[in-house]
């Protein structure tokens, strides 16, 4: 007997599809894809800056560290984004619905004992916002197409770039190469700006809900919690994974600093903080509170953080223990690298570094304002 071939029908079983979502997710925390590792060395040998080159250098060790040691490549294990295309002669053995089982592989995940990935998602951002522990729900994207072939690709998207958006509506006669060359350059990528430093000594950590609390503890006249103590010491802008095995910390790095720009004169002003460290550029008014109060801003590498979590001897939660990740840590470091980004005149590297090689190169435009 024949069978027309419109008649053949997979069978997809709920467990192998909940299993294939965990593994993935699993699979892409700790390895990069073979040809962005190649590119990488490739740009490490022609690049000529000696920051840009150690940086470069940082992300490509973090990255062996990490394949070996199967340990996120990032602190940000990031929002899960599901894209499913489903073959409509596809027949479902399961209980549940498709959401319910993607849902379900990211709950194994995250929660997998042996690499704990961070939890970032709340339950209802419009309203308690409570971290929901396990990253679900993931944004899900389905399409039914023809076939017996369910196709699925995931991205665990960290959200730190969407402060880096930028968004405009073109005339027809406008050309979106123009606007891409003019507005990346736009976005950023005691001490000089561009020296690389190596930081041992007791620092805090703190994030944007960390912050919030600091600004509404002042606003009422009430001091810091017991144990929270700025003086003469620097803000780490993190929210560290949870360390699995014999870890004092899991990955550690940076998140993009423009967040805490808006308090950035209140700490400098009333914690007696030295400086900061985090990631990416900073904005007109945290430069002018880190000129004022000669503070420094420091960046460490993004794309490094189990790299830096070697350089964290100790770690203990001091307050906000119910945050989770975005709690205030207390952390001892030896070695940590850091470049310095902002120094305590306000000179950027941010802004210095791109027009010294547009002067270089002599083909970057200066974008206007």
């Amino acid at each position: 007997m024949r069978l027309n071939a419109a008649t053949i029908v997979s069978i997809l079983r709920q467990e192998d599809f909940i299993q294939s979502i965990a593994d993935a997710l699993q699979y892409i925390s700790y390895y990069h894809p073979a040809d962005y590792i190649r590119s990488l060395g490739e740009a490490y040998q022609r690049e000529q800056s000696p920051v840009a080159k150690d940086a470069i250098a940082q992300i490509l060790t973090n990255s062996r560290m990490c394949a070996e040691g199967r340990r996120p490549i990032c602190q940000d294990t990031g929002i899960v984004v599901v894209f499913l295309k489903i073959g409509m002669n596809v027949r479902w053995h399961t209980k549940i619905s498709i959401a319910d089982m993607v849902n379900e592989g990211v709950r194994r995940a995250y929660s997998q004992p042996d690499n704990v990935l961070r939890a970032s998602i709340v339950s209802d951002p419009a309203g308690a916002r409570k971290n929901t522990r396990d990253n679900t729900p993931a944004v899900i994207h389905m399409e039914l197409v023809p076939g017996d072939v369910v196709e699925v690709k995931l991205a665990a998207k960290g959200g730190g770039s969407e402060n880096k958006s930028k968004f405009v509506v073109l005339n027809p006669s406008d050309d979106i190469v123009e606007w891409v060359v003019k507005t990346v350059p736009t976005m950023g990528a005691g001490w000089k700006p561009g020296e690389t430093l190596l930081l041992s000594g007791k620092i805090l950590t703190g994030r944007d809900a960390a912050h919030k609390r600091i600004a509404d503890s002042f606003a009422k006249g009430q001091p810091l919690p017991e144990g929270v103590d700025f003086r003469n010491r620097f803000i780490y802008y993190v929210g560290p994974v949870d360390p699995v095995r014999d870890e004092v910390v899991g990955p550690a790095g940076p998140t993009t600093a423009t967040r805490m720009d808006k308090f950035t004169e209140m700490m400098l002003e009333k914690t007696g903080l030295l400086g900061m460290i985090g990631k990416g550029e900073r904005g007109p008014v945290a430069i002018e509170a880190i000129r004022k109060h000669n503070a420094v801003y420091l960046i460490a590498v993004g794309g490094a953080a189990y790299l830096v979590s070697k350089a964290i001897r100790s770690a203990r939660v001091v307050a906000f223990a119910d945050l989770g990740m975005e709690a205030i840590y207390e952390f001892e470091v030896e070695n940590m690298p850091v470049t310095v980004a902002v120094d305590a005149s306000g000179s950027s590297l941010h802004a210095n570094g791109p027009a010294e090689w547009r002067a270089k190169i002599g083909k970057i435009p200066v974008a206007a304002g």
